[in-house]
């Protein structure tokens, strides 16, 4: 594919996440956006592009900072140019991004056997400000160059890593130039701890689980992945190009054995992709229990009383709408399903808590649940109210409006039209919570009141 075609097919990937990003209503033309593809490629072929264009910006997630970086104008020739790098790296790298359901899925299979062995290590580690701390034109010079062999190819991704120095966060192409570095990482753990026992490895972005069939203390791990990181991302260099600031968090690394948790009087727990995992001497043998991080529970503990307060409120559009606060329960305990449109595919969506937590599922009716995760599961909604000082409803007091039920029975609230919510159906669900069902006094379209729902349930779409 030649850099027109990748503008081409990079301007229509824009244009289709600004649309859902924006609204129907701001969905550009065809002729709007061979417009964007005309004047992109006279930028290209003029060079009056600047790559380096780019502002910086802090986002806050709580008590955190986060450096991000973006073009102010999605449609601009450098914010698509640099969406051609990412599509062209892709492609090029056969880059594949990690599948959080999936590992969790198979991580869980293994750790269920894992404390069953009779010798063990468990480690959890991830890095410090990952892609900010990638230098892309370490990546180009050492991993990317020797295996570009399209000159267009070549030169566009050599001008962009000089312009951008890092993978910052926000950048389309900063998370694959991140992606395909930590591959290598992968790789080369897999081949260093290969005499360790290894058994399962996994990373998710930034973040690593390791287990082996063998005791190892916490220096000799440490050390060897410290040797890892600096042969893959820290390799002799002549000052020729940005050196990479990566290195594995100090205060997010945890790892102990089998004989570690003997030797404890307190519980050994480790947490990945917000599951946490409690490991405890019970007798001559190692009990496990598996729940939710605390951070996790009181993510979502706040999410349902922001409903409750936006009910309460007498500032709030929300105010009294006690049909509203109904359906946003229901669906944070539901699985919601969904069909999106990339192009002319159809795309499955699922979205939700119990997606998101859905190992659990299958451990509900056992006793090995962890008691502050039982708890929060079981109790959610009703402490949420109960904090908020206001009665109880109705619909809650019947019961079933518990995590746990809507998770044993997988509750799933069906958006997709032949199988699901019927259109008549869902347009009188949105008229009843006072969702907006027309647009300029048109009648929505099926798929623009399911983006309408998912808004106004706080799913996110």
């Amino acid at each position: 594919m030649n850099i027109y075609s990748q503008i081409k097919k990079a301007v229509n990937n824009i244009a289709y996440k600004d649309c859902r990003k924006n609204g129907i209503a701001n969905k550009k033309t065809e002729a709007e956006k061979q417009s964007i593809i005309d004047n992109t490629i006279i930028a290209f072929d003029k060079s009056t592009f600047n790559l380096a264009n780019y502002q910086l910006a802090t986002l806050r997630q709580g008590t955190k900072k986060r450096l991000v970086v973006k073009y102010n104008d999605p449609f601009c020739p450098e914010n698509i140019l640099c969406q051609c790098v990412k599509q062209i790296l892709d492609k090029n790298f056969k880059v594949k991004y990690p599948n959080r359901n999936a590992i969790a899925r198979d991580l869980f299979a293994c750790i269920g056997t894992l404390y069953k062995m009779s010798h063990f290590t468990i480690v959890k580690f991830d890095f410090k400000d990952y892609f900010n701390s990638v230098s892309s034109t370490y990546v180009f010079n050492q991993y990317l160059k020797d295996r570009l062999h399209n000159r267009e190819d070549f030169d566009l991704i050599e001008k962009y890593v000089k312009a951008t120095k890092f993978s910052y966060a926000g950048l389309a192409a900063s998370n694959t130039i991140s992606e395909i570095i930590a591959q290598y990482f992968d790789e080369l753990v897999e081949q260093e701890f290969s005499q360790y026992g290894i058994i399962f490895f996994e990373r998710y972005v930034d973040d690593c689980i390791l287990l082996l069939n063998q005791d190892h203390s916490v220096t000799e791990i440490k050390d060897k992945l410290d040797l890892i990181v600096k042969n893959i991302y820290h390799k002799d260099q002549l000052n020729q190009y940005d050196k990479c600031k990566t290195k594995l968090s100090p205060n997010k690394f945890k790892c102990f054995s089998k004989k570690d948790i003997f030797a404890s009087t307190s519980t050994c727990c480790i947490d990945f992709l917000g599951y946490e995992f409690y490991f405890t001497k019970s007798s001559n043998k190692i009990a496990l229990k598996y729940g939710i991080t605390e951070d996790k529970r009181n993510k979502y503990s706040k999410r349902v009383r922001k409903f409750i307060e936006a009910y309460q409120s007498a500032s709030s559009r929300d105010y009294q709408n006690s049909e509203l606060l109904r359906q946003r329960i229901t669906a944070f305990i539901s699985r919601t399903v969904y069909n999106d449109y990339y192009y002319s595919s159809i795309v499955w969506k699922a979205k939700g808590f119990i997606v998101n937590y859905g190992e659990l599922r299958f451990l509900l009716d056992t006793n090995l649940i962890e008691p502050h995760t039982k708890i929060f599961l079981d109790n959610i909604i009703v402490n949420s109210f109960n904090q908020a000082s206001i009665p109880i409803p109705y619909y809650i007091k019947g019961g079933g409006y518990s995590l746990t039920e809507s998770m044993k029975k997988n509750q799933s609230i069906v958006l997709v039209e032949k199988i699901g919510y019927s259109y008549s159906a869902l347009k009188t669900t949105c008229q009843n919570a006072s969702i907006p069902v027309t647009n300029n006094e048109k009648n929505k379209s099926y798929n623009d009141l399911v983006k309408s729902y998912l808004i106004a349930m706080k799913v996110g779409y």
